[in-house]
C-alpha cells in the first residue's frame, strides 16, 4: 500500500505575502538605520576636523566642498537622504 503525505494546514488563512513583506521592509529598515549611522559617523569626523558637518546634504545635487574627501558619496546619497 502507498503512503501519502499531508500537507500542512493553513489554520490562521493569512497568506505568506505579508510575512515576506515585512521581512523585506526590516531588511530595508535595518539598511537605512546603517546607512544613518555611516552618515552621523562622517558628519562627526567633519566636526572635529573643523569643518562644516554637511554630509548628505547637498539637496539640489551642489556642493561646494571640493577638497572634500567625502564629495562622491555625499553627492550620490544626498538624493536618497532628502
Amino acid at each position: 500500500m502507498r503512503e501519502t503525505q499531508k500537507t500542512p494546514s493553513r489554520k490562521s488563512g493569512k497568506a505568506a505575502g505579508p510575512r515576506a513583506k515585512s521581512g523585506a521592509a526590516k531588511a530595508r529598515k535595518g539598511g537605512m538605520d546603517a546607512m544613518m549611522a555611516r552618515v552621523e559617523q562622517i558628519r562627526q569626523v567633519q566636526r572635529e576636523a573643523g569643518h562644516f558637518d554637511c554630509f548628505g546634504r547637498a539637496n539640489s545635487g551642489y556642493c561646494d566642498q571640493g577638497e572634500c574627501l567625502y564629495r562622491s558619496d555625499c553627492l550620490d546619497l544626498s538624493p536618497l537622504l532628502h
